[in-house]
């Protein structure tokens, strides 16, 4: 006789178990949807032992921990390339430089009105 402990699925959490998880906020965006990507990738062991490790102190399972591991590193990675964090005097300085008046440059001008090597081609065509 099948008790009602021994038919439910170990792995997937109760919904008493799912507001518990949701009211500490460890929810990340990516795990509200259905999980159908896979990635795999090999390390040594001693990495493997202190990943393992770092999971057990966080106690997160091996699978959540570089998940949200490799998610940080992929936003701060992503953040870097769009948003710089700067002093307020560095960021001071820049917007006095972006208003100040425009000034004429000889160089650029003479860059800018000169056909791009490129382009070169196209002009001895027409």
């Amino acid at each position: 006789m099948a008790t009602s402990k021994t038919a439910d699925n170990p792995k997937r959490p109760s919904e008493k178990n799912t507001k518990k998880i949701r009211s500490r906020g460890s929810v990340r965006p990516y795990a509200e949807k259905a999980k159908t990507s896979r990635l795999g990738f090999r390390v040594s062991e001693p990495q493997a032992q202190i990943i393992r490790m770092a999971s057990d102190i966080s106690h997160k399972s091996l699978t959540d921990f570089i998940m949200d591991s490799a998610y940080q590193a992929a936003e701060k990675m992503i953040l870097d390339q769009r948003l710089f964090m700067v002093s307020d005097a560095i960021y001071q300085t820049f917007s006095d430089m972006l208003e100040r008046p425009t000034q004429e440059n000889e160089g650029l001008n003479n860059l800018f009105s000169s056909p791009a090597p490129w382009d070169a081609d196209d002009l001895k065509k027409t």
